[in-house]
């Protein structure tokens, strides 16, 4: 009786687990959204002057916008949507 009570606690500190794993990436991922999206915004407060890069030589927003495309293929489990247009002045 007792090792069935000790099982039991184990499988669920282990569900505990994997749902605070899941919560942390949820956690990083809405992190980065919000800081792209910070960025960008500050970047058009701005003007868009000089139109800074993300590190791998793309523009904030297109990072941004690679970024939610990613994410929401990653929720909803389907393959990457074509980019969409880019917005005038971002170009």
């Amino acid at each position: 009786r007792v090792h069935g009570m000790v099982e039991s606690i184990e499988t669920q500190i282990f569900a505990i687990e994997n749902r605070m794993e899941s919560a942390n990436s949820q956690l990083t991922t809405a992190n980065r959204g919000i800081h792209l999206l910070c960025n960008v915004v500050a970047e058009g407060m701005a003007g868009g002057k000089g139109a800074p890069h993300a590190s791998n030589g793309t523009t904030l927003y297109e990072e941004l916008m690679a970024f939610t495309r990613s994410t929401m293929n990653s929720f909803s489990g389907h393959s990457p949507a074509p980019a969409p247009p880019m917005v005038p002045g971002n170009q």
